[in-house]
């Protein structure tokens, strides 16, 4: 499966779920105040589900770049030196290189 397609499949997922736990949160706002208050535990457990959820959106939106494009088989395998190795190797003597 290629990254973007998972990327999407699980922001879908996550989406899903949210609007699931929203849609409990909704009929729990319905009840009654002494109805309420016997599940006010798990109102507020939902609410931290739907944070958490909110944290893995906003993650996953910074981690699976929208725009984001398959590298080429050359960009893959380029090999990219420090800055600080080239200069090393400006200053080296000659006589190092190759024993």
């Amino acid at each position: 499966m290629a990254t973007q397609d998972y990327c999407d499949n699980v922001s879908t997922e996550l989406y899903d779920w949210q609007a699931k736990v929203f849609d409990v949160v909704r009929k729990l706002d319905r009840l009654s105040t002494g109805e309420k208050e016997r599940v006010v535990p798990e109102i507020f457990a939902l609410h931290m589900i739907i944070e958490e959820l909110n944290g893995r959106l906003d993650g996953l939106s910074k981690a699976c770049d929208l725009n984001w494009k398959a590298e080429s088989e050359e960009e893959r395998h380029r090999i990219v030196w420090p800055d600080y190795i080239n200069a090393e190797a400006e200053t080296m003597p000659q006589s190092y290189i190759g024993g």
